[in-house]
């Protein structure tokens, strides 16, 4: 397995409300745009449903859809997301969905973990297989 440092950046956050009752318990869906800097070097849009409990806390799953470039070749590849979040950040598990790679990603197993605090860009890691 080889790692490669990167980062992840916030282009753009839509949120809106699924169902929200009146316990406080709320699911949206989000539409967002991010950017990667590194050897993974690109734009990508992410789809993703939350759901909210009283206490602030929650937890997501969603889709990825990154085109740009991985070191320097043309590259497509769709991660899948899951996640968790507090007041104090946001985690996130970050895998690809098999078969989805292509270019220079064909072939490829990729996946990384990453917390969001404050503003970016958010460092990470990613692991290639």
């Amino acid at each position: 397995m080889e790692k490669h440092e990167g980062s992840y950046l916030m282009r753009d956050w839509k949120e809106s409300a699924c169902i929200e009752r009146a316990d406080g318990h709320k699911t949206s869906r989000v539409e967002a745009e991010f950017a990667y800097e590194g050897e993974l070097r690109g734009p990508s849009k992410v789809s993703l449903l939350m759901h909210y409990h009283p206490d602030q806390t929650g937890s997501y799953i969603g889709w990825e859809h990154f085109e740009g470039t991985w070191q320097g070749k043309a590259a497509a590849v769709v991660f899948r997301i899951e996640g968790s979040f507090d007041p104090k950040g946001v985690e996130a598990r970050v895998s690809h969905e098999i078969g989805s790679g292509t270019g220079a990603l064909e072939g490829l197993r990729l996946s990384y973990s990453i917390r969001f605090a404050g503003e970016g860009p958010y460092p990470f890691t990613l692991e290639v297989e």
